[in-house]
């Protein structure tokens, strides 16, 4: 080669290679997954209390009515004042879920037709025909729903 700048490539020392090993990789994943949850928990909160109500509630109905449809048994909601409880109707009655999802705001319920009522009969019931339990309900002031007993459900805010 002529005058100038000769480039020499020089292997790595025997037993190494270049890169990041599978650990530093872990590390570095956990710790951006922890900067990200942290910078998501700190944003404030697009939805009020009430409207979050809404939205879990208008979820669990359209799941509940889904799968008595889909799975020919009949499902229900059992709505208190602290939250709401999945139900399924077995051939003894009403299973109630132990685990209760609860409401952030104050719920007002009321059914529109007098239900058979038991210690577990569930407040909305979902029949595998698409028809369930006719009622409405406000989550705060401002946040209402109401059922029709046709599987319809129309909600809004007043």
């Amino acid at each position: 080669m002529g005058p100038g700048i000769e480039t020499v490539l020089s292997d790595p020392a025997p037993g190494t290679e270049a890169g990041f090993t599978l650990i530093e990789l872990l590390v570095t994943t956990a710790i951006l997954a922890i900067l990200a949850v942290g910078a998501a928990l700190s944003l404030p909160r697009s939805q009020s209390p009430e409207q979050q109500d809404m939205v879990l509630f208008q979820k669990q109905v359209e799941n509940q009515q889904l799968l008595a449809i889909t799975g020919g048994q009949s499902r229900g909601l059992k709505i208190t004042a602290e939250g709401l409880q999945l139900a399924l109707r077995q051939d003894q009655g009403w299973q109630i879920s132990p685990r209760v999802q609860r409401w952030q705001s104050p719920v007002r319920f009321a059914a529109q037709a007098p239900q058979y009522r038991g210690a577990d009969t569930p407040e909305i019931f979902f029949l595998a025909t698409g028809e369930s339990t006719a009622f409405d309900i406000t989550f705060g002031r401002r946040q209402h729903c109401r059922g029709s007993g046709e599987g319809v459900l129309a909600c809004s805010s007043r």
